[in-house]
């Protein structure tokens, strides 16, 4: 009897060994790698997963109670620490879950030798896979569950790794779905072009429905700004042939140029003489005219000071050499001047001139006509006449031979003999034997 009674008792243990969960430490409270096993009597059960690391974490453990109680859920969405075990109940209590990674979840471990149900795996945040599932316990313990894929903030997509948003993204502007070859987007070239909901448009303009324009300067989305998608952002539409949009800024056809938020007409306005476009940079903000100048066409002018509007330039009638003469001011037609040319080729004093001749301006250059620092010279007195634009004496001509040249008769010199009154030109050289008589060499009787 005492045979069978020791039977029975080492088979009533071995039942109760094969359905009671084994017993735990001390400590219900869960460490950084998984929680530890509860009480005999309903310990807490495994505490939390992993911290996540950006590609996939390492595993962490966790282990059953004998009578585990319910765990927290994990930790938060960036991999940080994780809530540790729950509450112990008489029964066996459900897993703890792991903690969320940045790109990946670490992976939950196995229970302990005997009972309890290992961690699941943290679930990936972002871009990266989620963690593999714990190990099964020596005895009974069962694998946790892995991790959850990653995935990106609303309105991101996944690009090579990396979530991008496709409406600014420069190496990936207008991506959508997988972001594969066919619908990776375009790359926008970073140094004069910016991604524009998903279009790249040139530095400074915008994406309005579909089409890059320049909200300075377009008639149908004048002033435009950000998303160009609402009556609050898409700006205004300037009245085609009674309107011109210029700085964002409808202006009025007579005065077309908006100039520090001031429509301005160009032609006339001596603050902002000439401007054009936005009236924004050195090269469209026109001209300040001076005191007492006027704008003609958009062009600084002394008309008060006796210059001339011709052609579209500001002229001085005295040394212009298209327009000598011209009168009339912004008018240009009283008179029209003329242009010089030929052997008159420079304009002094409004007339056109030959300074190899003109007594006037004898030797004037066109650039000393011009600023009249060498307007040539008045041939009077006793060397009236201007030859080779020097002054002589009657019937004499200046020839720069030989050095340092001088006034000449051309009717006697044997060296000049003949040449010309203007500029010392033709004649000739008479020979040994032979002088010059009224311009002409000939035998010495």
């Amino acid at each position: 009897m005492r045979t069978i009674r020791i039977g029975t008792v080492v088979a009533t243990f071995a039942l109760l060994a094969l359905i009671a969960p084994g017993c735990g430490d001390d400590d219900g409270g869960g460490d950084d790698v998984g929680g530890s096993g509860g009480k005999a009597s309903g310990g807490s059960g495994g505490a939390k997963g992993g911290s996540g690391g950006r590609t996939g974490g390492t595993a962490g453990t966790n282990t059953g109670g004998s009578k585990g109680g319910n765990a927290p859920t994990g930790g938060s969405t960036s991999g940080g620490s994780d809530n540790t075990g729950g509450n112990p109940e008489p029964e066996g209590g459900s897993p703890a879950t792991g903690g969320m990674s940045a790109t990946g979840g670490d992976d939950g471990t196995g229970g302990s030798p005997e009972g309890g149900m290992a961690g699941a795996g943290g679930a990936g945040a972002m871009s990266g896979g989620g963690g593999d599932g714990g190990v099964g316990g020596a005895e009974g313990g069962s694998a946790g569950e892995g991790g959850s894929g990653g995935s990106c903030e609303s309105g991101y997509i996944v690009c090579k790794g990396n979530c991008i948003d496709p409406d600014t993204d420069l190496d990936y502007c207008g991506a959508s779905g997988s972001c594969t070859t066919a619908t990776n987007g375009n790359n926008c070239n970073d140094s004069t072009e910016t991604c524009q909901n998903g279009k790249c448009c040139l530095n400074g303009w915008i994406n309005c429905e579909g089409d890059c324009v320049d909200p300075l300067l377009d008639q149908d989305y004048c002033g435009a700004e950000g998303a160009c998608d609402s009556p609050e952002t898409d700006g205004d539409d300037c009245t085609a042939g009674t309107e011109n949009c210029s700085a964002g800024e409808c202006c009025p056809a007579a005065t077309p140029i908006s100039c520090k938020g001031q429509c301005i007409d160009p032609m006339t306005d001596e603050a902002w003489c000439g401007a054009s476009g936005s009236c924004n940079t050195d090269g469209t903000d026109g001209e300040k005219c001076a005191s007492d100048w006027n704008c003609v066409e958009g062009v600084c002018c002394n008309i008060a000071g006796g210059m001339v509007f011709c052609d579209g330039e500001c002229i001085n009638p005295k040394n212009d050499e298209a327009f000598c003469g011209a009168g009339g001011g912004a008018a240009c037609n009283n008179p029209a001047g003329k242009s010089c040319g030929g052997t008159e080729n420079v304009c002094c004093d409004s007339n056109c001139i030959d300074p190899l001749t003109d007594e006037a301006h004898c030797g004037a250059s066109a650039s000393g006509c011009t600023d009249m620092s060498d307007d040539g010279n008045s041939c009077t007195g006793a060397t009236p006449l201007c030859t080779n634009g020097r002054c002589c004496a009657a019937g004499q001509v200046w020839c720069s031979t030989p050095s340092p040249g001088g006034c000449i008769d051309p009717m006697t010199d044997e060296a000049h003999c003949g040449v010309s009154e203007r500029n010392c030109g033709g004649g000739d050289v008479c020979t040994t034997g032979e002088i010059c008589h009224d311009g002409m060499c000939e035998m010495d009787d």
